[in-house]
């Protein structure tokens, strides 16, 4: 049974393993790179790139973004090697705003990719934004919508000004979905709720909620990523079968903890009726001791032994038939017999009891050649 459970629990993680790992050649450290830096600015990150596969791999890297670079754009990795690529981010010449874009890894099975969000700001900012969205809309329907609250802060207490608050929804290959201008009064701080319809053709995928806020020559930026996704879509083949394999194993598994359970049930029953006919025996060797009380020391002693020696040879042979017994129930269960035959076997051996007799306990254990009858006692059988 054990051994079973092993093997079963080793397939299911073989077959997990196939589904989640999505034929993975190769594992990048970021799954999205958003920055943020001031107009002008040059600023540098990296990135980790792991062959996982079995086999030398080539990998190219590229990018829709014109203001960034790497330190290599081609490279081999040998299996299970990791190589960092340094990616140089150039503001110089780019307004102030929120840029959205890609660095796709390259592998001939594979190509991962990473979005980008830079935010540039300008080096003095007098008005900058706060952005929540309820949990329940980072992911958003087709033809739904999106609720952001905007929380503009006046940062130099410069007292009541009219702010201007430019809204964007874009993806990361520069597509505009949805654009807005707000005119704000701001004192110290205020919120501004926002409601923004999606459009019902907007593709599924990763988008960008984007908010510039300007006061002069000052121009602050914030950023919230969410997901446009049809929830009412289709499964996919490949998760419909995680599904079906996790399924099936809870229900193995279950079925193994049940078959257990009920073994272990049957053989507490008759665990229980050995414990009864034990304390049985128990009762009535101290009732026949107690009946000894009138005698002479002397033949209360010879007695008393008497008596003992009987009642060990009752508890010998009673542990004996427990054994046969046990054997028998044992066998049944292996061989997957109905559980209702087993109940009935162990009610069968309830009502018969152990009979040990004082014919069985006076042989003193002796046997004759052709005689099986202790034998087939031994077994749970009534003779």
């Amino acid at each position: 049974m054990g051994i079973g459970v092993v093997i079963i629990l080793i397939l299911v993680g073989f077959v997990f393993n196939s589904f989640m790992s999505d034929n993975r050649s190769f594992e990048v450290d970021n799954v999205l790179l958003k920055l943020s830096i001031e107009e002008g600015e040059n600023l540098t990150k990296s990135i980790d790139v792991t062959n996982t596969n079995a086999v030398l791999e080539e990998f190219r890297i590229e990018s829709n973004l014109d203001f960034i670079s790497f330190d290599k754009t081609e490279f081999y990795l040998i299996p299970e090697k990791t190589q960092e690529v340094s990616i140089n981010f150039d503001s110089e010449g780019l307004e102030p705003g929120v840029y959205t874009g890609l660095i796709k890894i390259i592998e001939k099975s594979k190509t991962i990719e990473i979005p980008v969000i830079l935010e540039i700001e300008t080096q003095e900012i007098l008005f900058d934004s706060l952005i929540n969205v309820p949990i329940q809309y980072s992911v958003v329907n087709p033809s739904g919508q999106l609720i952001v609250e905007n929380k503009v802060f006046n940062l130099d207490n410069i007292g009541s000004e009219k702010v201007d608050v430019f809204y964007e929804v874009k993806d990361f290959e520069g597509n505009l979905i949805f654009s807005e201008k707000e005119d704000l009064v701001v004192e110290t701080n205020i919120l501004s709720n926002k409601i923004i319809s999606i459009p019902e053709n907007t593709n599924e995928g990763r988008y960008v909620f984007v908010v510039k806020i300007v006061y002069e020559g000052s121009i602050g930026t914030g950023s919230y990523v969410f997901d446009i996704s049809n929830s009412e879509r289709e499964l996919n083949i490949e998760s419909l079968a995680m599904w079906v394999v996790f399924i099936m194993f809870l229900v193995v598994i279950i079925f193994i903890i049940y078959s257990m359970r009920q073994r272990d049930k049957l053989l507490l029953e008759l665990k229980k009726q050995h414990q009864r006919e034990l304390r049985r025996e128990h009762v009535m060797f101290h009732v026949k001791k107690k009946n000894l009380k009138k005698l002479s020391p002397t033949k209360k002693k010879i007695k008393l032994r008497a008596i003992m020696k009987k009642s060990l040879k009752k508890v010998k042979k009673i542990n004996k038939i427990q054994k046969g017994r046990e054997r028998v129930l044992k066998k049944m269960i292996k061989k997957k017999r109905k559980t209702s035959e087993v109940k009935r076997q162990l009610n069968k051996w309830k009502n018969e009891g152990y009979n040990v007799g004082e014919f069985a306990i006076s042989r003193g254990g002796k046997k004759n050649k052709g005689d099986k009858t202790d034998k087939y006692k031994s077994q749970g059988y009534r003779v």
